[in-house]
């Protein structure tokens, strides 16, 4: 159950693959928030009515090398628009009364430097971050989470310390379609460091046959805490 949470939390979506073809809402991971305050993605906004690779798949780093495991999935999904949710008729503001304490102390405000996959396995992370690009069509956002220690996620099987993640550069809200392209992944990185690394992936449908390949380019790093 672990893996399955930690990858969710990766990508900030369902697990790649599913048999549902209507719209899903694409909520914001945590590399997002990370992406959004500092780190930009150096390739063009993803563009509503076009087709794109996504995946969230487990992995080990180990000497400066990152290989998925052999179970990785990834997905061909077409951006749509969201569907608008009706707004729900605003609750009336109650009226303080007088045993409200005045002293109340506000909620502490959270951490910028917290990432929610940090805190649901307790243990801090590095986020490597760039873009991927396929061979034959698009470029959007990569990122690689791992556990500082290098020690593997807590209960995980078979066991994995890194989540690779690649999806459309997105500057409004989306959602994804999937589409009848879906299949295996396998992902290398060679000589990761803190100023980065490079990649490449091969993509093979479900049918046994090969879609396409790509590479990754990480050109940083920053740590995430839990």
């Amino acid at each position: 159950m672990m893996r399955a949470v930690a990858v969710a939390l990766a990508l900030g979506l369902a697990a790649c693959g599913g048999a549902s073809t209507a719209p899903r809402a694409l909520p914001v991971g945590p590399h997002a928030a990370v992406a959004a305050r500092a780190l930009a993605c150096r390739v063009p906004a993803a563009r509503i009515g076009r087709r794109y690779v996504v995946f969230a798949v487990a992995g080990n780093l180990h000497r400066q090398r990152y290989r998925s495991l052999a179970a990785a999935r990834w997905e061909e999904v077409l951006l749509a628009a969201p569907t608008p949710t009706p707004s729900a008729t605003p609750a009336p503001t109650p009226t303080p009364t007088a045993s409200a304490s005045p002293s109340a102390s506000p909620s502490p405000t959270p951490s910028a430097s917290a990432s929610p996959l940090a805190r649901a396995s307790g243990i801090a992370l590095e986020q490597y971050y760039g873009i991927y690009t396929l061979a034959h069509g698009h470029a959007g956002c990569a990122y690689l989470l791992t556990t500082l220690s290098g020690a593997p996620f807590p209960d995980t099987q078979p066991p994995f310390n890194a989540i690779a993640v690649a999806e459309p550069k997105l500057v409004g809200p989306a959602a994804y379609v999937p589409t009848s392209n879906k299949g295996t992944l396998t992902l290398t990185v060679a000589r990761l460091t803190a100023q980065g690394g490079r990649g490449s992936f091969t993509l093979t449908l479900d049918s046994g046959k090969r879609y396409g390949s790509g590479r990754v380019d990480f050109y940083g790093r920053t740590r995430l805490a839990p």
